[in-house]
């Protein structure tokens, strides 16, 4: 009678486990299919555009459905918003600056629609040590989509020495726009055996600071790289926890 009960439980958890695997699959499989369904949209409609990622959602209370893509146009990349027109077809409405990129490129840009927000995510390796993302993130006010904050990370793992454990760290920025704060932070200590992750205590710390923006950014006026050379010219905003667990102004020009 036991012996029957343990198989029941045994098939019960396996028929469970497959099921559960069968609905992310499922899911997985559903936004693929409804990503490929906007970009062919969207190359309908807009025949000189290649659309490389695009996602779908709402944007304010009102439910309607906004898309938010990536466009290629020779050699080059922008971040497009499109409406639901009233039969159906998407409408542009809004895009960014172009930025170069490339099918060799070693950036990997994605872009989501989350909780009313639009948000470009754009993420690099260094090979087989090191990885970094930086998201921006878009809200819509009126007909524009101002730039509201910007979260940035990357890890690395560091070799000590011979006979030495590995050292991994992660580091982080978070810029709010809005209220103009900026965090930095550091997490540091022994890698893990496979070299990825921490493995036991880690050291941490981070600096909170307020910054003051030299210019306005949406997505109307928005390039990645310009808003790169942006940061690295805004007091504050540009810096990092070094090694030593300490803030690290960065050295800004006047000019």
């Amino acid at each position: 009678m036991l012996r029957k009960f343990i198989i029941a439980t045994l098939c019960l958890f396996a028929l469970q486990a497959h099921s559960e695997q069968n609905i992310a699959q499922r899911t997985q499989d559903e936004i693929e299919n409804a990503e490929r369904q906007l970009k062919k949209e969207i190359e309908n409609r807009y025949p000189s555009y290649k659309v490389e990622e695009a996602a779908s959602g709402a944007l304010s209370e009102s439910g309607e459905e906004y898309i938010a893509a990536l466009l290629v146009i020779e050699g080059s990349m922008r971040l497009a918003v499109f409406k639901r027109s009233e039969d159906k077809q998407p409408q542009l409405i809004a895009t960014s600056l172009d930025w170069p990129w490339g099918p060799g490129d070693r950036t990997m840009p994605a872009v989501f629609i989350s909780k009313k927000t639009i948000t470009l995510s754009v993420s690099g390796s260094g090979g087989c040590c090191s990885g970094n993302t930086t998201n921006y993130i878009f809200q819509m006010s009126g007909k524009s989509f101002p730039l509201i904050g910007t979260t940035g990370s990357s890890w690395q793992r560091q070799r000590i020495g011979e006979n030495i454990a590995d050292e991994y760290i992660e580091t982080g920025t978070s810029a709010n726009y809005l209220t103009r704060e900026v965090i930095h932070s550091r997490r540091q200590g022994k890698a893990r055996g496979d070299g990825f992750f921490f493995d036991g205590k880690t050291a941490y710390a981070e600096k909170k600071l307020k910054f003051k923006p030299t210019a306005t950014w949406e997505i109307s006026n928005f390039n990645w790289e310009e808003h790169a050379n942006f940061e690295s010219k805004t007091p504050n905003l540009c810096g990092w926890i070094n090694d030593k667990m300490k803030f690290e102004k960065c050295s800004i020009s006047k000019q």
